[in-house]
């Protein structure tokens, strides 16, 4: 009996340690497996579908594994895979479309650069809910989780794009005031020779 309750409390003491130790994320950018930058280029007062353009260049220092993925509340940014990403390099596999990128079978001082566009929906409209960057080293089965945050915007009410085509059309459809213009012009040449034609007999 004493042994099946320590057998228990064994697994039960490893089970959650696994727990804790894959969920625990550290803020930083930088622990004893690897490190990261990241850089935000984009409005910090969007529309809704303003891309911004999410940078993170990671490199390894010994592990084995890398997986990164930017972090927002579901339903208010949509994020969107450069095709960078995609391109395969020496020795690394790269696999998971969605947001995450994993990344495996590191060499030894393995370094890339990942691009997402973010964009605001209209559930963002007047919130300033926080963006995030999440990297989970691995190694050896051991994972170690950095995270820091990017930006708050705060997404105004309007469409993105909707002024540039408004503009567009104002300026190639003539209006009606200088459709007149031209009218007078007309009407006032014809005058001009009718009276020419009258005093000339």
């Amino acid at each position: 009996m004493i042994l099946k309750q320590a057998v228990y409390c064994v697994l039960m003491f490893s089970i959650v340690s696994v727990f804790f130790q894959t969920v625990y994320a550290e803020e930083g950018t930088e622990n004893e497996y690897g490190s990261f930058e990241m850089q935000y280029i984009g409005s910090e007062t969007p529309k809704i579908g303003e891309p911004g353009e999410l940078i993170v260049t990671v490199t390894s220092k010994s592990a084995s594994a890398v997986f990164i993925k930017p972090s927002f509340r579901r339903g208010y940014f949509e994020a969107i895979h450069d095709p960078r990403n995609f391109v395969p390099v020496s020795s690394e596999r790269i696999s998971n479309l969605s947001e995450r990128m994993d990344v495996f079978q590191l060499p030894s001082g393995w370094t890339k650069t990942f691009r997402w566009t973010i964009m605001p929906t209209e559930k963002a409209v007047g919130k300033q809910d926080r963006i995030s960057i999440i990297v989970d080293f691995s190694k050896d089965g051991h994972s170690n989780q950095l995270w820091v945050p990017v930006i708050r915007p705060r997404v105004i009410n309007e469409t993105y794009g909707l002024e540039t085509s408004a503009k567009a059309d104002k300026e190639t459809t003539p209006s009606n005031g200088a459709d007149n213009t031209v009218l007078y012009g007309i009407g006032a040449i014809v005058a001009l020779g009718a009276v020419l034609l009258f005093f000339r007999k």
